[in-house]
Formats: C-alpha cells, structure tokens, sequence
C-alpha cells in the first residue's frame, strides 16, 4: 500500500495525518503541537547583511523558504518539531539574460553563489531557532559555449542547465550553438 503523510497547520500549531491512498479516514483527531521557527541573517563575504537571497529550510515540514529583507533577516515558521537544514540562494542565480564580459587583462567577474549552513538546525514546539548566520562566498563567473551537432535540419534545440538550486532552459541558435 502506498501512504500519503499530510501537514496540518492551524494558527500557529501544527499536526500529521497518516492515510493509504485510496483509503477513507473519517472522525480524525490530530494532536496539534505549536510549531516552531527559524530565524537568522544572510551576511555576505564582507559580514554585511544581504538583502534578497532566498533561504530554503527542509526537514520534517517538506521544503520551505523565505526571502531576507534589505538587513538581511529571515524568519521562517509553522516548522514542526525536527531537525532541518538551511541553504541560501542569491536571487540572481537564474538564467544570465546575456553572456559574461571577461576582460582581458582584468580579474575575472565574480558573483554571490549559494551556501549551505553547516549543521543541522534543531527547532523545538513552540521555539525560535534564532541567531543563524549564513555567510555568502563569491564565486567565478562562468561561460559555457558549444555547439549540438546531429540535429535535423530546421529541429529546435532546447538545452537545460539544472542543479540542486534550480535551473533554467534555453534554445540553441538554428546553427546549433550557444553561449551563456
């Protein structure tokens, strides 16, 4: 049998039901417990707060996130009691709407990449896990450039780039490069 798990939330306190699909539950009691909270700042490689960086949280509740403010604060609630983990994503970690400029004697371009905290945050019923510091690191630019070769003539090419922080799709030129 194949079982589904439902999250109930309901100001503030939080609950799980257990079913098999297919199956009829009626009369249900589901203990509420209060939920918890995760909260904390996004700082850069400077320690200076890091506004509009999305902060995922996974763990018992499925996948949550919230985006900081311009101080760099995040809060995230309605968790229930469980261990989770944190990652942080620059917004701008999307598709590059043109391809990199290199100069040519000059330091490569940089950019804020995502970053993991390093442990695993414990949140309690009714808690604040607070004073989570995330820190940002820059990282190289990259181009990416090639050609697909053994398409049909006049065939449209769609190329995906995917990582665990998302990804996005784009299309070949009718040559069969392309360059981000």
């Amino acid at each position: 049998m194949i079982s589904r798990t439902a999250l109930v939330i309901f100001f503030g306190l939080t609950g799980v039901v257990g079913a098999q699909v297919g199956a009829e539950r009626r009369g249900l009691t589901v203990p509420l417990l209060p939920s918890g909270t995760i909260a904390g700042r996004v700082l850069g490689p400077d320690g200076e707060p890091v506004g509009d960086i999305r902060v995922f949280v996974s763990g018992r509740s499925g996948l949550q996130s919230s985006q900081t403010d311009d101080q760099g604060r995040f809060r995230i609630a309605g968790l229930l009691p469980g261990s989770y983990r944190l990652e942080a994503l620059p917004l701008t970690w999307v598709h590059p709407s043109k391809s990199p400029e290199f100069p040519p004697n000059g330091p490569r371009p940089t950019r804020l990449g995502p970053a993991s905290y390093p442990d695993a945050v414990e949140v309690q019923a009714g808690g604040e896990a607070g004073s989570i510091f995330i820190r940002l690191a820059r990282m190289p630019v990259v181009r990416v450039s090639g050609r697909v070769t053994g398409v049909l003539q006049g065939g449209t090419i769609s190329l995906s780039v995917n990582s665990r922080f998302g990804g996005f799709t784009d299309f070949a030129k009718a040559d069969g490069t392309f360059e981000w």
